[in-house]
C-alpha cells in the first residue's frame, strides 16, 4: 500500500509486528480476491485465503492493541476496584504483561486478579477481596476485612458516605486527611502495620508541605 501510494504509512510497531507479511501476489487492478502471501511465512499467516480473512485478521489485531492500550494507561498500584472488575481477561494479562509479572495462558480472571492483588494499593486490594468474599458468599470474612481495614481504608468509606449524603465540605475535609495519610506512607501496596512505621512521613510534616505548596500557588496565581 505505502509503494502505491508513493508515501510511508505510520502504524504502532506492535501492530507492524502482529501484520507484517511478505505478500507475493495483489491480483488484478479490478480484483484483489487472488492476493496471495508468501507460504515461507508463520504458520498463523497462512491461514488468510482472501483479503476478506487479511483485514479481519488485521481488525483483531487492532482491537487487541487497543484493549492493550487502555489496559495499561496506569500503573499497577494505581488501579482501582472498579478497573479490576471491568476488565476483560486479556486485558489483566496486559497489566500483568506491563509489569513483568508471569501468567499462564489457561489462567481464569479470578487467578490474574489474585497475581496483580499484591501489587496494587491496600485500599483497593482490599475492596476486591470484600467483593469477592461477598460475591462467595462468605460474610464472615468480608466483616472481617471491613473491620481490620486501614485508616486509609476507613477515611475512603467515609468520603464515599459523605458524597452520597451531599455533604461535599465533609467530604472535601476527609479528603484531604486522606491525601495526607497517602502521602505519608512510604509503600501504599502494603497493609498499615506491616512494616516499620518510622518509614512513613510524619502527619504533621505532610501538612506542612501542603501549606507551603498552596501558599507558593497563589503566589504564582495572577491578580485579579
Amino acid at each position: 500500500l505505502a509503494v502505491k501510494l508513493g508515501a510511508p504509512i505510520y502504524i504502532p510497531k506492535e501492530l507492524f509486528s502482529e501484520l507484517a507479511c511478505k505478500v507475493i501476489g495483489l491480483g488484478g487492478p479490478e480484483d484483489r480476491a487472488s492476493m496471495k502471501i508468501s507460504p515461507s511465512q508463520a504458520s498463523s499467516w497462512r491461514l488468510p485465503k482472501t483479503p476478506t480473512q487479511f483485514l479481519e485478521r488485521a481488525e483483531k489485531a487492532r482491537e487487541e492493541e487497543e484493549l492493550r492500550q487502555q489496559a495499561q494507561q496506569k500503573p499497577i498500584w494505581q488501579l482501582k476496584a472498579s478497573d479490576i472488575r471491568d476488565m476483560s481477561v486479556e486485558q489483566l494479562r496486559y497489566v500483568l504483561q506491563a509489569a513483568a509479572i508471569p501468567s499462564r495462558r489457561s489462567d481464569t480472571k479470578e487467578e490474574l486478579v489474585a497475581r496483580i492483588l499484591p501489587e496494587m494499593d491496600e485500599v483497593e486490594r482490599r475492596i476486591v477481596l470484600v467483593e469477592a468474599a461477598v460475591r462467595n458468599e462468605e460474610y464472615t470474612e468480608a466483616a472481617m476485612l471491613q473491620q481490620t481495614q486501614s485508616r486509609r481504608g476507613t477515611l475512603a468509606e467515609l468520603i464515599v458516605q459523605a458524597v452520597q449524603e451531599e455533604r461535599y465540605y465533609d467530604a472535601a475535609a476527609l479528603q484531604e486527611e486522606y491525601e495526607v495519610l497517602t502521602m505519608a506512607r512510604a509503600d501504599l501496596t502494603q497493609e498499615e502495620g506491616s512494616y516499620d512505621p518510622y518509614l512513613d512521613a510524619d502527619d504533621w510534616y505532610i501538612r506542612d508541605l501542603q501549606r507551603i505548596q498552596k501558599k507558593r500557588q497563589q503566589r504564582q496565581q495572577p491578580p485579579p
